[in-house]
């Protein structure tokens, strides 16, 4: 999911620094999916989830799979980066010229037949 941020943050010509956009992405989709997952499960489990992180949050990967899966972590995930990089699209979209619309819309259905 990394690469297609990049290649999206390419095609549109994004001028700062991509790497650094695309950790800081990820950061706050592992954050809101991490956040999803914990609100979806009973109030004592998140209780003991929130009090546990907030002595070892550096850890949050590995205390959040002893209450969820790791598909349902990839899930939720994978849900959040399609949201977040469907936010950047709305708001990015119409401001590019259109060989750079048509070069995301290739992209994406070059990536979409792969799969």
């Amino acid at each position: 999911m990394q690469d297609i941020f990049s290649k999206i943050l390419e095609l549109t010509n994004y001028q700062g620094d991509r790497e650094a956009w695309v950790e800081e992405a990820f950061m706050a989709i592992n954050l809101n999916a991490f956040n999803v997952l914990i609100q979806s499960l009973p109030s004592e489990k998140q209780t003991e989830i929130q009090e546990r992180l907030k002595k070892d949050i550096q850890n949050a990967p590995q205390i959040l799979s002893e209450f969820v899966s790791t598909e349902q972590i990839k899930e939720a995930v994978e849900l959040e980066s399609e949201e977040f990089m469907k936010k950047y699209l709305e708001k990015v979209f119409p401001t590019l010229p259109p060989g750079q619309k048509k070069a995301i819309e290739d992209f994406f259905n070059s990536t979409s037949s792969e799969n």
